[in-house]
């Protein structure tokens, strides 16, 4: 009896599982289990990331203070120069406009 309530839950699973087996296509269900495999082998990385993060670190600095790190202030970007350029004469006349045919 303590087992009955997972074997209803996996046999839930299968069910689910199958019909959605059934309406997918090969490549869908290929692309599907690559991701849902791809996240569950990126939860132990991410666990280990965490964790590194949360020690302590173990080196102590000298008895001194240290001074905050300052970084420099943004330079702004300097203004675009914009030169407009008009022709005096259009570089191609209407006269020498050639039609250009595409056959097959």
């Amino acid at each position: 009896m303590k087992h009955l309530p997972a074997a209803i839950f996996l046999a839930a699973i299968a069910i689910v599982g199958w019909k959605i087996g059934s309406v997918l296509s090969r490549d869908a269900l290929g692309m599907a289990l690559g991701v849902i495999f791809g996240m569950m082998a990126g939860i132990p990385a991410a666990l280990i990331a965490v964790s590194l993060k949360r020690q302590a670190p173990t080196e102590q600095p000298n008895n001194r203070q240290s001074a905050p790190l300052l970084l420099p202030a943004p330079v702004p970007a300097p203004r675009p120069k914009i030169t407009i350029v008009q022709p005096e004469r259009v570089l191609l006349s209407v006269g020498n406009q050639k039609r250009i045919e595409v056959k097959k």
